[in-house]
């Protein structure tokens, strides 16, 4: 992807496609949760362990997220794109890295701010795991 075509994308990310882009995340992770990327490899276990937790606790951030923002701004009109499994850990990776690169240009409020935080240690320490606890 052209640096263009990505600072286009991340002028038009907004809070809602945020929200929605979180609540995908957690979809495909409970989607790799259920379904390993190597059943019966020596990670599998942990994997399934892992991201047992991570789309649990990733559901309770971006529940108190979406509502503490809405409490402020008033209801967002959030869509979940489509998910379909791919490798867990890229996609963790991903998303963290993006979410990171642009928060401040999404949010302003500090206390919003810390709440994406919270968000994205999850993730790290999910990567974390995924990578190192085999």
């Amino acid at each position: 992807m052209s640096i263009e075509k990505e600072l286009m994308e991340y002028k038009a990310l907004t809070p809602e496609k945020c929200f929605g882009s979180l609540l995908q995340l957690r979809d495909l992770a409970h989607l790799n949760h259920l379904y390993p990327s190597n059943p019966g490899s020596t990670g599998s276990g942990w994997q399934h362990s892992a991201l047992g937790g991570f789309y649990g606790d990733l559901l309770d951030l971006v529940d108190g997220l979406v509502e503490s923002y809405q409490g402020k701004y008033g209801l967002k009109d959030i869509e979940i794109p489509a998910s379909k499994r791919q490798d867990a850990y890229s996609l963790i990776a991903s998303k963290a890295k993006e979410l990171e690169a642009n928060k401040d240009k999404i949010f302003k409020d500090s206390w919003v701010l810390n709440q994406v935080d919270e968000i994205l240690a999850l993730m790290y320490s999910t990567l974390y795991k995924l990578k190192n606890l085999k």
